[in-house]
């Protein structure tokens, strides 16, 4: 019998909320794209195409600091490492696939068929599904991962403490409309 391997040690607690994007309404959206990427897609039935799914290579969640400050990452700790502007952009990537039903096999894409810029107003606009903390969403134990996942805690904890600084520097009781977004516990 193999000996077990060792168990890596817990990731510091961050007290970073990541809110789970719901990119059902782009999901509905890509539909029509995809279909005419091939005009023999278009006269697929109505079932066939009922069994099309949309998705992403895994979950992408946002981390609001404040108002003017949204960062946007994925599960695997890809995203740009400052906040999204008019020229920083996150790109998610759309896959399509099919499960198999009677005589059709289905099908399973594994390269993307578009990449959607994820950009401050959609990211703004899409609904979360939950919220998760940042040591818990960036996916463990793979290395690549575990560097990006340190990655990102220093390029969020920087940023915190920027927003803390500055709020020391305000005269006290000047509270700011970004104080009640900021999406930091602690």
């Amino acid at each position: 019998m193999l000996p077990e391997p060792p168990l890596s040690a817990p990731r510091e607690k961050t007290l970073i909320d990541v809110e789970v994007l719901d990119f059902g309404p782009l999901y509905e959206q890509a539909v029509e794209h995809y279909l005419s990427l091939q005009p023999e897609r278009r006269g697929w039935s109505a079932e066939k195409r009922g069994r099309l799914v949309i998705r992403t290579e895994c979950r992408w969640g946002r981390i609001n600091l404040e108002d003017h400050s949204l960062y946007v990452l994925n599960e695997t700790g890809e995203g740009p490492r400052e906040p999204l502007s008019a020229t920083t952009k996150a790109y998610v990537a759309l896959f399509a696939e099919m499960p198999p039903l009677g005589n059709d096999p289905g099908f399973f894409e594994a390269k993307p068929f578009c990449k959607v810029p994820l950009d401050v107003h959609l990211a703004t606009a899409l609904r979360a599904i939950g919220i998760v903390a940042l040591e818990d969403f960036i996916r463990a134990k793979i290395p690549e991962m575990e560097a990006a996942y340190q990655e990102w805690r220093t390029v969020l904890q920087q940023a915190r403490a920027r927003i803390l600084a500055a709020r020391a520097r305000q005269p006290s009781g000047a509270a700011t409309k970004a104080d009640t977004h900021t999406r930091l516990r602690g």
